[in-house]
């Protein structure tokens, strides 16, 4: 079971929601300008061209979301669209979990899908 926990940054309620699963699909995130002050690991650090692990992208699809301007939270006791962060918590795992890679990304300039090719280490 997972709880996703969102707060309203104006008036600081939280609002929660759970979600059992099974199974969880992963995106391949690779380092970058904006990802990049983030703690990597070992292998990161000492590898040329920063091939990425199944843990860099679990921990990339679960970093705490931000809702702001087009895309603000409807908090229900403000009564109106406000900026909030929601963050992902981990009540209980499955018995078995299921991981899926997502090696397919969609590609604005030629409106379709392409496979990514990357290394992807289970380490």
């Amino acid at each position: 079971v997972i709880r996703y926990e969102t707060t309203c940054l104006k008036c600081r309620t939280v609002s929660t929601r759970k979600e059992k699963f099974m199974d969880q699909n992963l995106p391949i995130a690779k380092p970058n300008e904006k990802n990049e002050k983030r703690q990597l690991n070992l292998i990161h650090m000492f590898s040329e061209k920063r091939d990425v692990d199944v843990q860099y992208c679990w921990n990339q699809s679960y970093l705490e979301e931000t809702f702001d301007g087009d895309n603000q939270y409807f908090c229900s006791v403000c009564n109106s669209k406000q900026d909030a962060k929601r963050c992902p918590k981990f009540e209980k795992l499955p018995p078995v979990l299921n991981v899926q890679l997502s090696r397919y990304q969609f590609d604005i300039a030629s409106l379709s899908k392409k496979k990514l090719t990357d290394k992807v280490l289970l380490s």
